[in-house]
């Protein structure tokens, strides 16, 4: 979820701009430096299991599977760095 006191000078990628990498790359890859999206969740958490939630922007939307269960709940406005993520 997006804190009151989280930087806000933080360069924030467009989700249509991931879809866009993952779509170019068919090998296994990841980003290696920080790469942020913000968007909205649009799914609850039980998708596929308890670690998968969707997050939309007005770009579009991915899924994103999260280390912990439940970690976000439907309608939050989130912020994702994407680093080391596959």
């Amino acid at each position: 979820r997006i804190e009151e006191d989280e930087p806000q000078n933080v360069t924030v990628h467009p989700i249509s701009d991931v879809i866009k990498k993952f779509d170019e790359n068919t090998d296994s890859w990841y980003f290696s430096q920080s790469y942020v999206i913000e968007g909205v969740v649009t799914s609850t958490t039980n998708v596929w299991d308890n670690k998968t939630v969707f997050i939309q922007d007005a770009t579009g939307a991915i899924a994103i599977r999260t280390a912990d269960e439940e970690m976000f709940d439907y309608g939050d406005r989130v912020r994702i760095d994407l680093r080391g993520g596959e």
